[in-house]
């Protein structure tokens, strides 16, 4: 297969003007098989969000020796997902600059092959791992701020029966929410992370003649039934 591909964002029709427009699909099998390493996927991440950096730069903002990338940077490079961006000079010695091929690299067409479902359920592993990572510095750092318009810090999860509508309603969010995050790097803010995950859970089947959702309300009916024989049982 080819390796991904690099595209322009069109907004109403219309090119996005700079480069914060393009978007590389992630859609390779070996590319897929080197994101199911969480370090590699962060420093994916971080250099599609900062731009191009030096491993010493990039060791700082993953909070990791430089030694200790150079193997892990050498595989995106290998993979086509991170790319020789130049150079800089510093105490006349070279340091070289690496960047990903776009600001936005993607996995959604990827995730549309069934035949890459054993890979994605291993990289959503080692993202599960990752969050939980983030999630423990951030909930330690000075800088969090859990209510309010300046929230940075949270989490939750739920389960719920959205209709159609509502369900491409939320699909819309997130794209409007990934969209507004791609566009955010401003001079002098903090760096955040933010992730998500979806999934369709299996559901009691529906009878004949049922609906999808007389299932759903005698299965909450069922539940509160439950809830109100175990209180009697327990009741003195």
């Amino acid at each position: 297969m080819a390796r991904g591909r690099v595209e322009n964002l069109r907004v109403a029709g219309a090119p996005v003007a700079d480069g914060q427009g393009k978007t590389y699909w992630i859609d390779e099998p070996r590319q897929l098989r080197c994101m199911i390493s969480p370090r590699r996927h962060d420093i994916v991440d971080r250099l599609a969000a900062a731009g191009a950096l030096a491993i010493k730069d990039l060791a700082v903002a993953l909070g990791a020796q430089p030694s200790a990338l150079y193997h892990h940077v050498q595989k995106l490079l290998a993979a086509g997902l991170v790319v020789e961006s130049g150079y800089r000079i510093v105490n006349r010695r070279r340091e070289r600059l690496y960047a990903t091929p776009a600001p936005r690299m993607r996995f959604y067409r990827a995730l549309q092959e069934r035949r890459n479902a054993p890979t994605f359920r291993r990289i959503v592993s080692s993202m599960s791992r990752q969050m939980a990572r983030d999630f423990r510095t951030g909930i330690a750092s000075s800088r969090a701020v859990t209510a309010g318009h300046a929230r940075n810090l949270g989490m939750a999860r739920l389960v719920a029966y959205p209709d159609r509508v509502t369900l491409a309603r939320i699909n819309s969010l997130l794209e409007e929410v990934t969209e507004l995050l791609w566009r955010s790097p401003a001079e002098g803010a903090e760096p955040m992370v933010f992730a998500w995950t979806m999934a369709p859970l299996p559901h009691e089947a529906a009878g004949p003649g049922e609906s999808g959702a007389e299932v759903v309300g005698a299965a909450r009916k069922r539940r509160r039934g439950a809830r109100a024989s175990s209180r009697r049982r327990t009741s003195p």
